[in-house]
């Protein structure tokens, strides 16, 4: 009886803050991987971290949450989204202004790196490319596996 009173006098747990960080992380690992590679290692240490820390603040500091059913992850979807566009702009733009990975993939373009219209013209371009080539898959592969089909078929009916 008395573990149950202390349970109330515990916090409730907030998801909003486990998610924001969640996305706030990943932001950060897509948009400056041209910046720091190493950066996607070093998250990955800071999840496990991270993992663990939460886990000890869901057993001993916040009330145990009610469970509850859930087929998505609401607007948290949307914003990966944007992040992952933004990402192929940010990295794009990195790559072909500020360092010279890009004379490696196109050689033709080394010699016009200093002209500001064929610098602006290359990133349109790759990128472009990168967001066809992105909606094209998207396009072509089932968002929603097989598996997925028939268990939200079970639920509606």
């Amino acid at each position: 009886m008395l573990e149950e009173l202390d349970e109330l006098e515990k916090d409730e747990h907030e998801i909003f803050g486990d998610f924001l960080e969640m996305i706030i992380t990943y932001g950060y690992v897509t948009i400056f991987a041209g910046v720091y590679m190493l950066g996607a290692a070093i998250v990955g240490a800071f999840i496990l971290i991270e993992s663990r820390s939460d886990i000890f603040r869901l057993e001993n500091t916040l009330r145990r949450p009610i469970p509850g059913k859930t087929y998505h992850i609401g607007s948290w979807s949307v914003v990966i989204e944007i992040f992952s566009f933004i990402a192929i702009f940010s990295n794009i733009i990195l790559c072909c202004i500020t360092t010279d990975q890009i004379d490696h993939l196109l050689p033709f373009i080394a010699q016009y790196r200093d002209d500001p219209s064929t610098t602006f013209m290359t990133v349109v371009g790759i990128e472009h490319v990168l967001l066809v080539f992105v909606l094209l898959m998207r396009k072509v592969r089932d968002v929603n596996p097989e598996w997925i089909n028939i268990f939200m078929a079970r639920r509606v009916t």
